[in-house]
């Protein structure tokens, strides 16, 4: 239908019936590329992260894919790496800018205040009654650290840490 149509006009039922199988085309087209790329996830899985020719030409693939090897700037294409990194550096710089003028100012109608002794303990150490209150806030076996260390230990032997558990709380102030 390509040849025909580039020798003479197509009547209203080529038209359609080209239009279809080129839609049929496409389709076609998109459920090989969906079958090779499940098939390339099972060789995946099979092979991983191996050290394996498969591994490489996918890492390299992504590469290739990923990478800007020019751009046209005022008409110009521009390939040089350096060059293109300027260009990016000062095209975001433009646009993250932050223009200069007035910001709008929220009015303090509505809002509570903070007393004076109220602000002055936000800047303050903290109290071995506010860390032992935070400690027992929290549920026993929540947030393990990467040590593997919940709560319930820290509860369990409280009378026994609290002086550590304190000289950390401390280098907030200190560091």
């Amino acid at each position: 239908m390509d040849v025909i149509a580039k020798n003479r006009l197509l009547s209203e039922s080529e038209i359609t019936i080209w239009q279809g199988s080129k839609e049929k085309v496409k389709k076609w087209h998109e459920k090989v590329a969906a079958d090779l790329q499940q098939k390339a996830k099972m060789r995946w899985i099979g092979l991983g992260d191996e050290n394996t020719n498969y591994f490489h030409s996918i890492v390299n693939n992504h590469i290739a894919r990923n990478k800007i090897s020019g751009l046209w700037i005022n008409g110009d294409w521009i390939s040089d790496p350096k060059e293109i990194k300027t260009q990016f550096l000062v095209a975001f710089k433009e646009k993250f800018k932050e223009p200069v003028r007035a910001r709008p100012r929220i009015g303090a109608r509505g809002f509570k205040r903070l007393t004076k002794a109220q602000a002055e303990g936000l800047i303050s150490n903290f109290s071995l009654q506010e860390v032992h209150d935070a400690v027992w806030d929290f549920g026993i076996n929540k947030s393990p650290g990467p040590d593997e260390i919940t709560f319930k230990l820290i509860k369990s032997y409280w009378e026994e840490m609290k002086g550590l558990i304190m000289e950390v709380m401390d280098q907030f102030y200190t560091y």
